[in-house]
């Protein structure tokens, strides 16, 4: 059972950390399109500030039960179709998401639990020890 909890830990601690990298490397990618959008006057038709907008204020959950650690992300629908070439190709969904989870996130997922372990008890028997080390 606390095996199981740890794990979990670990996987929840790796999703939200891939997550976020996602989410920052987004908003990167899209304030520099549209800071050169606007540098050329050429500003894209629609709600230009909505994409920026959803990316600050990007929601995600991160949940688990009996069959694993689950994440659910939001985003614009639209995003989808800035990667399309006929729309500019901005490489702000696809290369992104799939790039960073898949070689970052889920390598450290499969080979980083270990390190993960040892610093984990390193800090728990700190933290633990710390009441005796003062009194």
């Amino acid at each position: 059972m606390v095996d199981d909890k740890i794990k979990i830990q670990y996987f929840q601690q790796i999703l939200e950390k891939g997550i976020r990298k996602i989410y920052e490397s987004q908003r990167g990618i899209a304030g520099s399109r549209l800071a050169a959008a606007k540098k050329e006057n050429r500003m894209p038709s629609g709600r230009s500030g909505a994409l920026m907008a959803a990316l600050n204020a990007a929601g995600h959950t991160i949940n688990s039960d009996n069959y694993g650690v689950h994440a659910e992300l939001q985003w614009p629908i639209y995003i989808r179709f800035l990667d399309m070439k006929r729309l500019g190709n901005w490489k702000v969904y696809n290369r992104q998401l799939w790039g960073i989870l898949y070689k970052d996130t889920f390598v450290e997922m499969r080979y980083g639990f270990r390190d993960w372990l040892q610093n984990y008890l390193v800090r728990s028997l700190t933290e633990s020890l710390k009441p005796l080390n003062t009194g």
